[in-house]
């Protein structure tokens, strides 16, 4: 029991938390990630054990990422079994995003951003936004609130996933957040990525550049100049370096 919880708290430290506490109790904690503002706890972990594995996910509420762990134990440990009525089926993404309907164009969040909700769901009154991998399957889903509260689904795993606005052909737009994406493809009516977090832009645009080799890669960059770190010029800054790409951020047109 002990190599796996010491295993989970390397991947925590590897990441950047400090000060954690791993105990497999099921319970979400929280932690200051390196390179946050001081005083934050911006960073999630959670560590659960049945009767054949520990299982773990950890994520920061800054940038959305969400990162998934197991490892099977001896089986030795005997765990109380719940009687059938108690037990609860937690819904797949998949399951959640087929509920879906097509967004009202009146929803506050599509009002605010002026835009018209290409590629999402709705379901009541959360916006469903759906990150698939490279080949298509999807992979996450984020949900956003009418006040612009974003969060991901239990079981998602962001990093590498995307949503694509439009077809991919010579040049596409590479961005963060659903909003900045939308906005790009109804102005330009270029294919437009959104990584949902700025931790996740590297990842997708290694897989996007392995399948398009030739492509035009253009990052437009949040610009975080208020913050102690400036985490969106630097990760798109960093995967166009990676890519060949190109960075532009709103300072450009200043």
């Amino acid at each position: 029991m002990e190599t796996s919880i010491s295993s989970f708290e390397i991947n925590l430290v590897a990441a950047g938390f400090k000060s954690v506490d791993v105990q497999p109790d099921s319970k979400i904690k929280r932690s200051y990630i390196k390179g946050d503002r001081r005083g934050t706890k911006n960073g999630w972990y959670v560590l659960n054990v049945d009767s054949f594995r520990y299982w773990g996910v950890y994520g920061s509420h800054k940038t959305g990422e969400r990162h998934s762990w197991s490892a099977l134990h001896d089986g030795v440990l005997s765990f109380p079994r719940s009687e059938p009525s108690q037990k609860r089926a937690i819904p797949s993404i998949e399951a959640i995003w087929g509920k879906g309907i097509i967004p009202d164009p009146k929803h506050q969040y599509l009002v605010t951003k002026m835009v018209d909700g290409k590629g999402l769901r709705q379901l009541h009154r959360q916006l469903l936004v759906p990150y698939r991998n490279i080949d298509g399957i999807l992979a996450a889903v984020g949900t956003i609130k009418p006040d612009g509260q974003k969060r991901f689904l239990s079981g998602s795993i962001l990093s590498g996933a995307f949503v694509l606005l439009g077809e991919i052909s010579d040049r596409v737009y590479i961005c963060e957040g659903y909003a900045t994406g939308a906005s790009i493809y109804q102005a330009l009516q270029t294919a437009t990525v959104i990584c949902g977090s700025a931790g996740n832009i590297a990842s997708v645009a290694t897989q996007i550049r392995k399948k398009f080799s030739a492509l035009e890669m253009i990052f437009m960059a949040d610009n975080d100049q208020d913050s102690e770190i400036n985490h969106g010029l630097i990760a798109a800054e960093k995967a166009a370096g990676l890519v060949g790409g190109i960075v532009v951020s709103p300072n450009d047109f200043l």
